[in-house]
């Protein structure tokens, strides 16, 4: 077994290292170096027990201590006593750092002053820092900063600005401008999660490999430059092998990916709220030339059976958001009933409402039933799709939902989950202002669009990843040492 080693910070001022070659499990380790921590003197609330893999590839059991110049200590590998006063510990590790500040050093007071004086190559000491004071605001600067400051992702975002000029509306500049908005940030506490039957390449594909903006299978943007700053030339959905014969799991019935992100939102009034926004993409059969469409649709005729499926997918995907949300209002859009359904004749495009609406009904009935609120946003609020929800709600002898009115509105608030109608190919908000879909008024009016764009190009570096329950994490210190 790989040596194990310890750090354990009592008081103040000291560390006792500690090698614990032979062990059993990391809990039986971890059981015995608290004892070893206890009877040193820490007191319970002093130390937090971690373990995780160094760069040598050994696994390190080590004790945090919610002190933020031991911290420091521990995380320069400084030798000597830190005095306590706080301006000469940030003056000490200014001396560490000497060459993060060129035109002279500085009397650093606060760790912000500290995240604020690093370099890219001294970022990933300071992530560990932030971690180990167990400090959210600290995290998070440090994080973004890691993330600004790495090359090839500040390239990226650089030629993503340029070439969404000129689709970006003036709510979202003002969102970008504003500032509790830095980007990076707000992807690290956006919670990005996606729901799928996908596991694994399959489902991280439909995630992260898009198009930048995608209308009617008419992508906006060449091949080079989404590949330029997505990593891809285009989305996994429209990638078909020349040699397929059958279409790739992620289009087929129920496997559909829906992706959830709390954002900033800048509302019709100009205030600022942070709803989470849940992206579903209802089965595309608005063109022939769309990789769904021979799955749902033969010689005119809609296949119910697989229509069904897919928005029952759907539904489970937004009463799953709505548990990993407790009480939050869910706020619907008519999700693949506008363009999606417009390449169907009438009788077809009949069947499809009536598939969609049943489905709603009946999602609507379950989440009424576990106490949630539900309502729904449209700038057709009289449409045939609302009026059949509400009509089956009746049957069932359940509560009519009622229109919020459109998005952006001024009615939105932090405990919202936004269903936004998206599509299979393109990042969430797809044109933004060159869009007047009810997504294209999400990206228009949030940063779901540059939060999407920037968690796709972290993952194609290998600096972020899904976890088995498709939750987003990205790895800062791979971020902060990874070469141009």
């Amino acid at each position: 077994m790989d040596k194990i080693s310890t750090n354990i910070v009592v008081g103040r001022n000291r560390i006792e290292q500690i090698d614990l070659p032979e062990a059993g499990s990391i809990d039986s380790l971890s059981k015995a170096v608290e004892a070893k921590a206890n009877r040193a003197g820490a007191r319970e609330r002093e130390v937090r027990i971690g373990v995780h893999t160094n760069k040598n590839g050994e696994q390190v059991l080590y004790i945090r201590k919610q002190n933020w110049k031991d911290a420091i200590r521990e995380s320069l590998g400084i030798g000597k006593r830190l005095d306590q006063n706080l301006a000469e510990a940030s003056n000490y590790v200014q001396d560490q750092l000497a060459n993060a500040d060129p035109q002279g050093k500085r009397v650093l007071n606060t760790i912000q002053g500290l995240i604020d004086s690093l370099n890219t190559d001294h970022s990933i000491k300071f992530s560990e820092l932030s971690n180990r004071l167990g400090d959210l605001s600290a995290i998070n600067q440090t994080k973004s900063h890691a993330l600004a400051r790495h090359p090839r992702i500040e390239a990226r975002m650089e030629a993503y600005d340029d070439v969404m000029v000129g689709k970006q509306s003036k709510a979202h500049q003002q969102l970008r401008d504003h500032p509790d908005s830095e980007l990076s940030r707000c992807l690290e506490n956006s919670q990005m999660r996606v729901y799928s039957s996908l596991a694994g390449a399959e489902r991280d594909a439909m995630a992260f490999q898009r198009d930048l903006v995608n209308i009617g299978m008419k992508p906006h943007f060449t091949e080079e430059q989404n590949e330029k700053i997505l990593g891809c030339k285009t989305s996994h959905a429209r990638a078909v092998a020349p040699d397929a014969t059958t279409p790739k799991p992620a289009l087929q019935p129920g496997n559909q990916l829906s992706i959830a992100m709390r954002t900033p939102w800048m509302r019709s009034d100009e205030a600022v709220v942070h709803p989470v926004v849940l992206s579903v993409s209802a089965p595309a059969l608005d063109a022939l030339s769309q990789p769904e469409r021979p799955i749902y649709v033969q010689k005119g005729i809609l296949n119910t059976d697989r229509y069904k499926e897919s928005y029952e997918a759907l539904c489970s995907h937004i009463k799953q958001c709505a548990q990993h949300h407790p009480g939050h209002r869910v706020v619907l859009s008519a999700v693949g009933m506008g363009s999606f359904i417009g390449g169907l004749r009438g009788s077809e495009r009949s069947k499809a409402e009536d598939v969609a609406s049943t489905a709603f009904a009946n999602m609507i009935a379950e989440l009424h039933s576990q106490g949630a609120e539900v309502s729904f946003s449209d700038d057709n609020p009289g449409s045939s799709f609302w009026i059949s929800v509400n009509n089956k709600l009746a049957q069932a002898s359940g509560a009519p939902i009622a229109c919020l009115g459109k998005i952006p509105g001024d009615w939105l608030t932090n405990g919202d989950i936004l269903v936004n109608a998206w599509d299979p190919h393109s990042i969430v908000g797809n044109g933004c202002a060159g869009d007047d879909s009810f997504d294209g008024y999400v990206g228009r009016s949030s940063l779901c669009h540059d939060m999407h764009t920037l968690a796709c190009i972290l993952q194609s570096q290998g600096l972020a990843a899904l976890d088995a329950d498709g939750k987003l994490h990205i790895n800062q210190a791979q971020a902060a040492i990874t070469p141009a």
